[in-house]
């Protein structure tokens, strides 16, 4: 993908691929800062809208008091 988007560079934006390669050479991923800030906040809100734990501390919580289950049946017991 990496050669296309170069291509268009190239077609769209003829001196940006020389700034593009210089700045990032050949990573994959665009370093932005504050990233990882904005991936939290959106994950964060989507947990808080559908009522799931993604705090770590409450998720160990949760996994360490949850209520035995029963025994699990054999399939050859009959």
């Amino acid at each position: 993908n990496r050669e296309y988007y170069y291509k268009m560079l190239d077609k769209h934006y003829p001196l940006m691929k020389k700034r593009y390669m210089f700045e990032f050479g050949n990573n994959y991923e665009v370093y932005r800062p504050g990233k990882q800030q904005a991936f939290k906040m959106i994950i964060e809100a989507f947990c808080k809208e559908n009522d799931i734990m993604y705090k770590p501390d409450d998720v160990f919580y949760y996994l360490n008091n949850i209520e035995p289950k029963k025994e699990q049946l054999s399939l050859f017991d009959l």
